[in-house]
């Protein structure tokens, strides 16, 4: 459940913040902008695509990172049981119950 939570939760957040999936044709596109405005050269074009769509990948990693911490310590102070706790509880009873047998 709390999986579930945390993943909703982050990619809400990520879609918020526009960094859900940045595709090389959205890089080219931006690449393409900086050319219109004089900001680069049309024979850069791939090598700037690759650059901004690496650092695009780059920082999207950095605050899904971050957010799956901050997440985590969300769920945490809900006292949401994880999925290990929950496994956990079910071999506890699974074991009582052989025992009362």
């Amino acid at each position: 459940m709390s999986d579930k939570i945390e993943e909703v939760v982050k990619k809400g957040l990520l879609a918020g913040l526009g960094l859900a999936a940045i595709t090389k044709e959205k890089a080219q596109e931006i690449a393409k902008g900086l050319i219109r405005k004089g900001e680069a050269s049309k024979k850069n074009v791939d090598a700037i695509t690759k650059v901004i769509f690496e650092k695009a990948q780059k920082s999207k990693e950095i605050i899904e990172s971050k957010i799956e911490e901050g997440v985590k310590k969300i769920i945490a102070k809900m006292n949401i049981p994880t999925r290990e706790e929950i496994k956990e509880l079910k071999k506890m009873v699974e074991e009582i119950k052989k025992k009362l047998k």
